[in-house]
C-alpha cells in the first residue's frame, strides 16, 4: 500500500510540474500575441469607456453600453489611467484572466475526475475562441474566468453543502454577472440539475446563493436598462430567429469551424456518457442553460446573435471532451477526431494571428491628416466617430453637421459600416451637388474627398 501511495504522490508532483510548465509557456505566448495585432473596432468600443477621464464617467459610459457591466472593465480602466493607452495596458487584463481561468479549470477538472489536467489545459489553451479573447482587450476572458470559478464552487458545494461554500458560490456568480452577463447564464441549468437528481440539501444552498447573486445585480440592471434599450434601438440591432442560428453556433463554438467544433462536441457527448452521473449532468445542464438563456435574451431585447456570447459553455464542453478522450477506447475514429481537432484549431490560430487586420489607430491618423485638407469629416450615420477619437482626440473638433453645407468635406466609412446607410449617405451627398475626388484608405477605413463645383 505504501508503494502505491508513493507512486500516486509522484504522479501528482509530475502533473503539477506539467501544469506549471504549460502555464509558463502559455503566459509567454500571450505576452507575444497581445502585441502582434492592431486594435480593432470591438476593442476600441470598450476602450471608449475605459479611457474616460474619471471613474464617474467610466460608470456612466456603461449605462448606454448595451449589456455593459463594470467588473470586466475595471482593471483596464485603472491600468490606462495610471500608465496610458497601449497594447499591454489594454490587453493584459484579458491575458491575466485567461491564465487564472486555466488554473481554475485545472481545479474543476480535478473535482470532475479528469485523469490528466495537463491535457485538459493544453486543449483549452489552443481553442481558437478562447485564445483569441485571451489577447484581446475585451471582457470575455473575465466572464470566462468567473464562469469556471462558479462551476468549480458549485461542484464543491455539492460534495459538501454548507454556508461557507454557499457564500463562495454566490460571490463567484455575482462576479460572473458583473464581468459579462452571459457568463452567469450557465448557472441556472447547473443548479436545476441538483433538484432533478434530488440532491435537495445541495440544491437549497445553491439556489439561495444564486438568488443572492441575482439580487446583487438588480440595482445595476435597473439603473442601466433604459440606456441599454436606447442604444439597441438607436443602432437598429436585431435578432433573426432561424434554424441557421443553431447551425452557426454548433459550427463556430470552438472558434474554428467544423474541423475543431465537430470533434469537440462529439467528444463532449462521449465524455458525458462515461463521466460520473452527478458531475456530467451538472456540466450538461450548464451548457443547455447557457445556450437557451443566451438566445432568449438576444430574442427578447432584439440584440444580434454572436457566437462569442456563448463562449462560457466552452469550458464544460472541453472538460467533457477531454474526459471522454482520456477514458475512451483508442480506435481509428478516436484518432481521426483528435487529429481533426488539433489540425483545425492550430490552423485557425495561425491564420487568425498572421493575416492582415483592421487598425483603428492607423485609420484615426489618416482622418487627422485628412482634416488638414478639409473643413470637416462626415461619417456613415450609424458609425461612431468617437472611436477614432480614442486615438486622436482632436478629431472630435472636425465632425461635419449632417447634412453638410461646406464647399468641401471628407466622407469616412469602414469595413463595418452598414452598407445601406453608406449608400444612402453617398446618395444624399450626390443630391446635394457634391462630387467625389481623391480617395485614401488605411486600417480598414476609406476616406473620400467631396467638393461642390463653384
Amino acid at each position: 500500500m505504501s508503494g502505491l501511495a508513493g507512486t500516486f504522490q509522484s504522479l501528482m508532483r509530475r502533473e503539477r510540474l506539467w501544469i506549471a510548465l504549460l502555464c509558463a509557456v502559455y503566459a509567454a505566448v500571450l505576452l507575444w500575441l497581445m502585441r502582434l495585432l492592431p486594435f480593432w473596432l470591438d476593442e476600441v468600443t470598450q476602450l471608449a469607456g475605459t479611457t474616460q477621464p474619471t471613474f464617474g464617467a467610466f460608470l456612466g459610459y456603461h449605462r448606454y453600453n448595451a449589456g455593459g457591466v463594470p467588473l470586466g472593465y475595471l482593471l483596464q480602466f485603472w491600468l490606462i489611467s495610471a500608465f496610458g493607452l497601449g497594447f499591454i495596458t489594454a490587453r493584459l487584463p484579458s491575458a491575466l484572466a485567461s491564465l487564472l481561468g486555466c488554473l481554475a479549470l485545472a481545479g474543476l477538472g480535478r473535482e470532475a475526475g479528469v485523469r490528466s489536467r495537463a491535457v485538459l489545459l493544453a486543449v483549452f489553451m489552443i481553442l481558437p475562441i478562447q485564445l483569441r479573447y485571451a489577447v484581446e482587450g475585451r471582457n470575455y476572458s473575465h466572464g470566462l474566468l468567473f464562469a469556471i470559478v462558479a462551476t468549480w464552487c458549485l461542484v464543491r458545494l455539492d460534495r459538501s453543502p454548507g454556508v461557507g461554500r454557499g457564500l463562495l458560490y454566490a460571490l463567484a456568480v455575482a462576479a460572473s454577472f458583473y464581468s459579462q452577463g452571459f457568463a452567469a447564464f450557465i448557472q441556472p441549468g447547473q443548479v436545476l440539475t441538483l433538484a432533478l437528481t434530488r440532491r435537495w440539501r445541495s440544491f437549497a444552498y445553491a439556489a439561495a446563493a444564486f438568488a443572492l447573486a441575482l439580487l446583487s445585480f438588480v440595482p445595476w440592471y435597473i439603473w442601466t436598462k433604459s440606456g441599454w434599450q436606447q442604444t439597441i434601438a438607436t443602432l437598429a440591432l436585431r435578432f433573426e430567429a432561424s434554424p441557421h442560428v443553431a447551425l452557426v453556433l454548433l459550427r463556430e463554438i470552438s472558434g474554428d469551424g467544423w474541423a475543431a467544433s465537430l470533434p469537440l462536441v462529439a467528444g463532449a457527448i462521449y465524455g458525458f456518457r462515461r463521466m460520473e452521473r452527478r458531475t456530467g449532468l451538472l456540466l450538461a445542464g450548464g451548457i443547455l442553460s447557457g445556450v437557451v438563456l443566451g438566445l432568449s435574451v438576444d430574442y427578447t431585447y432584439h440584440y444580434f446573435f454572436a457566437v462569442r456570447q456563448f463562449i462560457f459553455v466552452v469550458p464544460a464542453l472541453t472538460l467533457l471532451a477531454v474526459y471522454g478522450l482520456l477514458e475512451g477506447r483508442r480506435t481509428p475514429v478516436w484518432a481521426v477526431l483528435v487529429l481533426l481537432f488539433l489540425g483545425g484549431a492550430l490552423a485557425k490560430n495561425y491564420t487568425y494571428f498572421s493575416r492582415p487586420h483592421e487598425d483603428v489607430a492607423v485609420a484615426a491618423r489618416l482622418l487627422l491628416d485628412t482634416a488638414a485638407q478639409s473643413p470637416c469629416i462626415a461619417y456613415v450615420p450609424t458609425d461612431d466617430p468617437r472611436l477614432y477619437a480614442v486615438f486622436e482626440p482632436a478629431l472630435a473638433q472636425h465632425r461635419c453637421a449632417w447634412p453638410p453645407t461646406d464647399a468641401s468635406i471628407a466622407f469616412a466609412s469602414n469595413i463595418h459600416s452598414e452598407e445601406g446607410e453608406r449608400r444612402s449617405a453617398l446618395a444624399a451627398l450626390a443630391a446635394a451637388g457634391y462630387q467625389p475626388g481623391e480617395q485614401r484608405q488605411a486600417g480598414g477605413t476609406t476616406v473620400t474627398l467631396f467638393r461642390k463645383p463653384r
